[in-house]
């Protein structure tokens, strides 16, 4: 029999929108996150002797579903999930070395390309049955989060819009990557307008990519079209510090437009390179509020910031370095 310890979950690169993908590559997912829209159509009209909805006159239909994927950010194996968040591939496996850097940007289109997810469930029941799939087919990513704290590990979030969830496709064998390891706080720096943050705890940008997923059309299928994009995505950020002096302060309060970039590095991977995980923000202007003090704390401000388009640099780039040379 199978328990909860031989659950997996599995990623692959679909070559058409909702047409399952080859399953193999291994994600060390942290939430199973997976929710079917069904939406039932009633028929109820005068008939003698009805007491409750008849069984034949109810039809349910499913609407797509929804999902999260959460992850540790890993210096190997996490290019596919970050490709799958952008529209626009800025440098693909690049680089002389066995370090090859990726990079993907912010664009117009928001992401074209789609996943099929697997969850492998494990019964109850003690049965023989090792583990059942339940695979999400047309996966596109509508928003993303990345997230640094004192005393946790980095992490990126993907909230995914899915065609359909089916229980027919059979189940992967996971893949995981030889090398990685999760980066952590002890090595994460941020800095505004190319000055170092000395005392900032967290740290976190995220983006609405401002996708339309209910494209549903009289066109003899339930099946969803791909989602596309319909408005302007919302890109924005946060960071909560220590009030050290007046420089983050006057920013917010002159509404001044400045650059703002995060950089996580990880175990050396090649010589006397190391793994890295690198977000650059050109323009940002904090929202944030009053430094914050109290008789028992230091004092704090918590400050916000919205991501802009300068008009000539991506609003958000973000730059793997890592061992891997394929996606």
């Amino acid at each position: 029999m199978s328990s909860i310890l031989d659950q997996f979950l599995l990623i692959g690169r679909e070559t058409t929108y909702a047409t399952p993908a080859a399953l193999t590559r291994g994600i060390e997912g942290q939430a199973d996150a997976f929710a079917i829209n069904r939406s039932p159509l009633e028929s109820i009209g005068f008939r003698a002797g009805m007491a409750a909805v008849r069984a034949d006159r109810r039809k349910m239909i499913t609407e797509g579903a929804k999902g999260k994927i959460d992850t540790d950010v890993m210096s190997s194996g996490v290019g596919l999930l970050l490709d799958s968040a952008f529209d626009t591939a800025v440098a693909a496996g690049t680089g002389a070395t066995a370090a090859k850097t990726w990079s993907w940007a912010s664009g117009l289109t928001g992401p074209r390309k789609s996943l099929t997810v697997q969850m492998a469930r494990s019964r109850t029941s003690g049965d023989a049955t090792p583990l059942d799939p339940f695979t999400a087919i047309g996966g596109v990513v509508t928003g993303w989060t990345i997230h640094a704290e004192v005393s946790k590990l980095t992490s990126l979030s993907l909230d995914i819009d899915y065609a359909d969830v089916l229980t027919s496709v059979a189940l992967g064998t996971p893949v995981y990557p030889a090398a990685g390891m999760p980066f952590d706080w002890t090595a994460a720096s941020v800095s505004v307008a190319g000055q170092p943050v000395q005392a900032c705890r967290v740290f976190e940008v995220t983006e609405d990519l401002k996708m339309d997923d209910k494209r549903l059309y009289l066109r003899n299928s339930q099946v969803k079209a791909q989602p596309v994009r319909n408005n302007v995505p919302n890109l924005k950020g946060s960071m909560d510090t220590d009030y050290q002096d007046s420089r983050l302060d006057g920013y917010m309060r002159a509404g001044t437009v400045v650059p703002i970039s995060f950089v996580q590095t990880g175990e050396v991977i090649d010589g006397t390179t190391r793994a890295s995980l690198t977000v650059t923000i050109p323009a940002a202007q904090f929202d944030g509020d009053e430094p914050q003090s109290d008789s028992t704390k230091l004092t704090t401000q918590k400050l916000p910031f919205q991501i802009l388009h300068n008009g000539v640099d991506a609003p958000v780039t973000v730059t793997l370095v890592t061992l891997d040379t394929a996606l």
